[in-house]
């Protein structure tokens, strides 16, 4: 079923609704007229009955059109990167296209991408895009401060996995950041690992405009989104992960026995 069929599903419901409340009334009144009141209480309740069952089939259809068009959406930001993979062969201009397309495409409320900083111990905004407002040059993004380490891009990054907060104002989570992100409309969030050569580099981070906007399905085709870009695209994989450049990745940090993590040297190295 796509969007389009959605949309005539829900103006033919409205169609019959129309229809129905008519017919009720048409009959209600002949009732009235011949004077039959002991049909009354039932010309009212059949009324009732069926406003409610459309009213309900419509809300439902309401909500799968819009995840349909959460999905056609999604579609077209995996399609535009895979297109901006073949165009833009630059690392950098490559994570800005990325980011724009996120908002233009996916209309997210903003996107960023984010490299493991080894010297500064955190995850440093390399590309962003959308409502910003500053967010991103007042937030901090510590991988040793157990204050932000829950933060969902920097769990993202120790863990090599999607990390989803479907609803920011209530996820403890998103503490540290919640007031910032509450005042600039981000009501959900999730960040995704970019890898670099079977290394996690960095993260992927979406923020939506709505609550529980990540299911499933969803969060699968981002996933897919961020595992495109630095896997696929050969050129900057060679470029920026081959020879004698430098590679970041989260396995230059090491956690201790007591529990405090500290930098270590990585054979791997860092992506960046």
């Amino acid at each position: 079923m796509t969007s389009q069929s959605s949309i005539h599903r829900v103006v033919i419901w409205n169609g019959i609704a129309l229809t129905a409340g008519l017919l009720v009334v048409g009959v209600g009144s002949a009732a009235l007229a011949g004077r039959e009141s002991r049909l009354v209480p039932w010309v009212v309740l059949i009324a009732v009955v069926l406003v409610g069952l459309v009213w309900l089939h419509g809300r439902t259809l309401k909500a799968t059109h819009e995840k349909l068009l959460h999905r056609d959406r999604l579609y077209a930001v995996l399609s535009q990167c895979n297109q901006s993979i073949v165009q833009v062969t630059e690392r950098d201009a490559l994570f800005k296209r990325v980011c724009a397309v996120a908002i233009e495409f996916g209309k997210f409320r903003m996107a960023w991408i984010g490299l493991v900083d080894a010297a500064a111990e955190r995850v440093k905004p390399v590309a962003w895009a959308g409502v910003d407002g500053g967010f991103l040059e007042s937030a901090v993004f510590s991988l040793l401060d157990e204050s932000t380490r829950q933060l969902p891009a920097v769990v993202s990054i120790w863990e090599g996995r999607s990390v989803i907060c479907n609803h920011v104002q209530s996820d403890p989570r998103m503490a540290p950041l919640r007031e910032e992100a509450l005042k600039r409309g981000y009501r959900s969030t999730a960040a995704f690992p970019l890898r670099c050569a079977g290394e996690v580099v960095g993260c992927f981070v979406f923020y939506a405009d709505e609550p529980h906007f990540f299911d499933a399905e969803e969060v699968k085709l981002l996933e897919e989104v961020a595992g495109t870009f630095p896997s696929r695209s050969s050129k900057w994989r060679t470029r920026r992960c081959g020879g004698g450049s430098r590679r970041i990745s989260v396995r230059a940090f090491s956690r201790p026995r007591s529990g405090r993590c500290r930098p270590i040297r990585s054979r791997a190295g860092i992506c960046g």
